[in-house]
């Protein structure tokens, strides 16, 4: 398992800003009532890119 360090997180903070590295986000979920129906988006094997629950 990899530790962060200070400059590699300031390459991927720099790739982020200049838009070289893009994260998609399939579908945000609200709240924690969201998270059952997120886990299942999420296991449903269908997905692609991120799902997010938005606290």
């Amino acid at each position: 398992m990899m530790s962060p360090n200070a400059a590699d997180l300031d390459t991927l903070g720099a790739a982020l800003a200049d838009g070289s590295l893009r994260v998609e986000v399939e579908q945000v979920f609200e709240g924690l009532e969201g998270v059952r129906d997120a886990m299942e988006r999420s296991m449903s094997g269908r997905v692609r890119g991120k799902v997010v629950v938005a606290l």
